[in-house]
């Protein structure tokens, strides 16, 4: 006998049992006969699927549309290279995408991030990468899915996914950059195998906004928790060396540009200068190329960009800290990087963009 799309013996007699069998194998249409006949599935998965979610109310059923989910979407995922795992776990690969363990349920998550803007940014970073991963999550947060491409949270379709708060390894035991760090603590929490990092910039909803003026470089010269260290003391002294030199700039941070007008900014401008920030992460998808980080000694750069950016720091033998408060060199790491240290590394940057408007550079650091 020919069975549906992903299924056998075994998977029919499952859901033989709630009579689902009997509502999934008949054909309906001259056309299904046809092509059961033929190929021995039925057109379209959607129908099956539809079947099998109106039948399979028990256990068994549910491990079986799961998996049957995942095998579909991990189809459509391309070949992308991963970091390893510090989780010592046998993995089951299919089609290059790591396989949920089978003796699991893939479970259903609503992800949610209550804190800073830049956290919740990586959370819909986050859900939009377990659902490539074939686990059904969608995000709760209002904000963060009207900027970033991820299935939003409904509260009547979705009340009764399991909640998930977004969380990462933080501190001197990090393994990885974020992402890498954020999945491993999922598939521990959930019983998983390693997850595989699909995507290295946030895909945003991006749209023209009229109005937005071109300048030469767009600033970021605030960032808040979860360290004030991350902050650069010299932005002051910075604008007025660029005024002096005739750039023009906009500080998103002081006019409070944001959502998708500060998108539109960053884009429209030659170069992006930021900090270790939300915008920075908001942004990787229109700043690739043109992004220049400095970069405290709070963490490593790789752990929290693997954007396309350029970095510039000032090194002290204390970095990485991971301090809030109570620093013993004084804030050395920025306080000591220079005002035409940056200036110089921005004007090169631009002679660059003159000399070739749609050049992208791969990220890589830059030392004083």
């Amino acid at each position: 006998m020919n069975y549906p799309l992903g299924m056998n013996k075994q998977c029919a007699r499952v859901l033989g049992r709630r009579g689902g069998s009997k509502a999934i194998m008949p054909a309906r249409t001259a056309h299904e006969r046809e092509h059961r006949a033929g190929a021995g599935r039925i057109p379209t998965f959607a129908r099956f699927r539809d079947s099998i979610s109106a039948h399979a109310t028990h256990r068994q059923g549910r491990m079986l549309l799961q998996k049957l989910v995942f095998r579909t979407q991990s189809r459509r995922i391309a070949r992308m290279p991963c970091a390893p795992s510090p989780f010592k776990v046998e993995s089951v690969v299919c089609d290059h995408i790591t396989q949920p363990a089978s003796d699991h349920v893939c479970p259903t998550v609503a992800v949610f991030r209550e804190s800073a803007f830049g956290d919740k940014i990586m959370a819909a970073q986050f859900t939009a990468i377990l659902n490539d991963n074939g686990i059904i999550a969608v995000l709760d947060d209002v904000e963060a899915c009207n900027l970033v491409v991820c299935p939003k949270y409904d509260p009547q379709k979705h009340r009764h996914y399991t909640r998930y708060r977004f969380e990462y390894m933080w501190g001197q035991d990090y393994r990885g950059g974020i992402m890498r760090t954020a999945l491993d603590l999922f598939a521990r929490h959930f019983q998983l195998t390693p997850l595989v990092v699909t995507r290295h910039a946030v895909a945003t909803r991006y749209y023209d906004v009229p109005g937005v003026p071109s300048v030469d470089v767009a600033l970021c010269t605030r960032t808040k928790n979860p360290s004030s260290y991350r902050n650069w003391p010299h932005f002051g002294a910075l604008k007025a060396a660029l005024r002096s030199h005739g750039i023009t700039y906009c500080d998103l941070s002081e006019e409070h540009v944001r959502g998708m007008r500060c998108l539109n900014q960053i884009r429209k401008a030659r170069l992006y200068v930021g900090l270790e920030t939300g915008v920075s992460h908001l942004a990787s998808s229109v700043a690739a190329g043109k992004g220049l980080i400095i970069q405290s000694g709070y963490c490593p750069f790789d752990y929290w960009c693997p954007y396309g950016y350029e970095y510039i720091a000032h090194p002290v033998p204390c970095a990485p800290c991971f301090r809030s408060s109570g620093c013993p060199a004084g804030h050395a790491c920025m306080r000591e990087l220079g005002v035409w240290t940056v200036l110089n590394r921005i004007l090169a940057r631009l002679r660059r963009f003159r000399k070739d408007p749609h050049q992208h550079d791969e990220t890589h650091s830059y030392q004083t």
